[in-house]
């Protein structure tokens, strides 16, 4: 669908090959995948854990922000006595 897009938005765009290699390469993938279903698996699995990792990482230091964030907000609102 990218590349048909691409195609047809190519004189209302510029950098329409971007679109044209990002579908391609969606393509090239999922013939990988099905050549190679086992490898596939196991590279999906290790994206969505890196990518849990990474997530989990930010909400944490997300966390320990916003609790700072709360420290100071409490002190400014009841001052300090």
């Amino acid at each position: 669908m990218q590349v048909v897009a691409a195609i047809r938005l190519r004189e209302e765009i510029e950098g329409e090959w971007l679109l044209v290699a990002g579908g391609l390469l969606s393509v090239l993938f999922g013939v990988a995948l099905l050549l190679r279903p086992g490898e596939g698996a196991i590279a999906i699995a290790l994206v969505i854990s890196a990518f849990a990792i990474v997530y989990g990482g930010l909400l944490i230091a997300f966390a320990f922000r916003m609790r700072r964030h709360a420290g100071s907000a409490r002190d400014g609102v009841f001052g300090s006595a």
